[in-house]
């Protein structure tokens, strides 16, 4: 493969020590390629420092028997890999009905959102005012972020980080669907 400008993104998020090693060499010919990876650098040291870890005895105990009283959420997925104490082992933290369970809610909240856009869709469509340009690029911009999202989620669907991030740009989305019903009207 010829790396070129475009594949620096994807050796920054693949973390693969070959790309990323072609993305160093083409660096060195490439002013902007080679600042947007001495930043990556300074802030992966920065994140290095910054890093901090401490004992909290307790905490997943905490949470596991906070949980029957609350609803189903994406942050389900963060059990810790340790061994919990005996008494609570027998339990499993997050069962396969667990997550089927996030998948069904996740999939009624997109359906949900795809009617909302449906709703939209005519003022998206026909009215030329700049403010409903504005929302059709946003929702573009947000409809790839969402599909990119989506298939890095296929490769590790217990990513609880590409999850969250999933949920607040289908927020997003959300979001700007009703603005786009409250403060556009179609074209006559």
């Amino acid at each position: 493969m010829k790396f070129d400008c475009s594949h620096l993104d994807d050796a920054l998020r693949e973390d693969d020590a070959e790309l990323m090693a072609a993305a160093r060499e083409h660096a060195a010919a490439c002013e902007a390629c080679r600042l947007q990876l001495q930043s990556w650098d300074d802030l992966s040291a920065a994140a290095r420092e910054l890093h901090h870890e401490w004992e909290s005895p307790g905490l997943w105990d905490r949470i596991d028997v906070s949980l029957p009283a609350r609803p189903s959420s994406a942050w389900l997925l963060l059990r810790p890999a340790a061994p919990r104490p005996a008494a609570i082992a027998s339990r499993q933290f997050l069962t396969e009905q667990a997550l089927q369970d996030v998948q069904v809610s996740e999939a009624a909240y997109v359906r949900s959102i795809d009617r909302l856009a449906r709703i939209a869709r005519p003022v998206l469509d026909q009215s030329p005012s700049p403010l409903v340009a504005n929302y059709r690029e946003k929702l573009t911009v947000l409809d790839a972020a969402i599909a990119d999202l989506k298939d890095n989620l296929e490769r590790n669907r217990l990513n609880a980080r590409l999850s969250l991030e999933l949920v607040s740009l289908y927020q997003e989305k959300q979001k700007t669907l009703q603005e786009v019903l409250q403060n556009a009207t179609p074209a006559n």
